[in-house]
């Protein structure tokens, strides 16, 4: 589970309030991962310029990352690159991504959200605001599993938020073989991808949360965790042997074992063994 200082400083405008609810969210990320049953460790982003550090996990979580020093970017992303497309680890991620300067006189980037495009895979279309609707749109998803198609998951009178969809890229950035939308954002007549899961051509999964409030308020990142490490596959389980089953079970009815002296089998059993 990734802490960035830098986009700490500056969640929702920064200040000591902002600060805090944005430690809140890294602590309530903590219980989802615990909810999946999974050991975590705690790390900064600085500690991803080792590429030791990252290929030692099966996933990175990463609560809000949008802001990185110009002085670990280069380093950073070089890293979470080979993390994803050599090493098939999987993100997951919300809002904006390594798409913004932080540091002392920060450079504009050229190309914001290119770190985005080559890790993820996906990309901003666009945002909005106004009376917002999450809702489920596939269900036979395993990170959707208990939900239906259509059933409402958050609400949001008054909120804002972003929408991102696939890119494609040449070489070795080509990311995405699948892009599955699992949940939507709905105001008013139109709908636009508020949740999605990325299988990429290295095997890594990755989910894309829109917005850090969806990630948060939501109960999914824990079953978003579970697919993202084991894809399909059931993590504990009982194999049946080479038999018909897997128990066997007896059940002795007799439980006096003495008949001759348990006449009347209209008494309770017990009253009459003692």
């Amino acid at each position: 589970l990734v802490f960035s200082r830098e986009s700490e400083e500056k969640f929702f405008g920064g200040g000591k309030v902002n600060n805090y609810v944005y430690r809140q969210l890294y602590a309530s990320l903590q219980h989802q991962i615990m909810m999946a049953g999974l050991p975590y460790d705690l790390i900064y982003v600085d500690q991803l310029k080792d590429l030791k550090t990252i290929v030692n996990y099966n996933a990175l979580v990463f609560s809000y990352s949008a802001y990185l020093n110009d002085s670990d970017r280069e380093k950073v992303v070089e890293n979470l690159r080979l993390a994803v497309h050599y090493y098939g680890i999987g993100l997951i991620s919300g809002d904006n991504f390594l798409t913004d300067p932080a540091g002392v006189n920060p450079t504009p980037l050229a190309e914001p959200y290119r770190a985005m495009w080559e890790i993820l895979g996906v990309s901003i279309n666009g945002y909005g605001s106004g009376n917002l609707t999450i809702a489920a749109s596939n269900a036979n998803h395993p990170v959707m599993s208990g939900y239906a198609n259509g059933e409402v998951l958050l609400t949001y009178p008054g909120g804002f938020y972003n929408h991102y969809g696939a890119v494609s890229l040449p070489g070795i950035f080509q990311t995405s073989s699948t892009v599955t939308v699992l949940a939507q954002t709905v105001t008013g007549e139109h709908a636009h991808n508020s949740l999605l899961a990325v299988e990429t051509l290295s095997g890594a999964r990755h989910v894309h949360f829109s917005t850090v409030t969806t990630m948060a308020d939501g109960n999914l990142v824990w079953q978003a965790l579970r697919w993202v490490v084991y894809g399909a596959a059931t993590p504990v389980g009982l194999q049946m042997s080479r038999q018909k089953s897997v128990f066997s079970a007896r059940n002795d009815v007799d439980l006096a074992m003495f008949p001759d002296k348990v006449q009347d089998t209209v008494k309770p059993l017990l009253t009459n063994h003692m």
